[in-house]
């Protein structure tokens, strides 16, 4: 299925981000589904997950529609002190543009079949964000786009 591809795509990608300010860090996990919430996550790391807002026709069939995914990302860093946090945050926000804008295959189509893929950040992109009761720096960001015909 496609959408599993597509997912499969984006980890990939996420899991080969690097900053080297403030602090050099890697990636350590993206995961393709989010995790139980009880458990304890390793950052700087990715969770992912997909809705579906629904399927267009033109000609009102299912088997010739287009169907559309959001698919969120949030990206969860780690820092003793909260500013430094945020600010590894934000490195890793402007790592991921750099890669975004670099793979033509999750915004354009490609193998994937992810047709017309649009990247945006949710209000406020940069936030605390909460796992298993843990606030960590971090983003939230989606990408909207058909993601299969059949």
């Amino acid at each position: 299925m496609p959408i599993r591809d597509t997912l499969t795509n984006l980890v990939a990608i996420q899991d080969g981000l690097s900053i080297s300010s403030p602090v050099s860090q890697s990636i350590k996990k993206a995961y393709k589904y989010p995790p139980s919430r009880s458990q304890s996550l390793e950052p700087p790391c990715f969770v992912n997950s997909w809705g579906y807002p629904g399927q267009s026709s033109e000609d009102g069939s299912f088997s010739q529609a287009e169907h559309r995914y959001v698919i969120t990302m949030q990206m969860f860093a780690i820092d003793a002190d909260l500013e430094r946090g945020l600010e590894i945050a934000t490195a890793f926000w402007e790592s991921w543009l750099n890669a975004w804008v670099g793979d033509q295959q999750l915004k354009n189509g490609g193998a994937s079949e992810f047709l017309g893929g649009a990247l945006a950040g949710s209000d406020p992109t940069i936030a605390l964000l909460e796992w298993n009761g843990v606030s960590y720096p971090g983003w939230t960001a989606t990408i909207d786009g058909i993601v299969q015909r059949l």
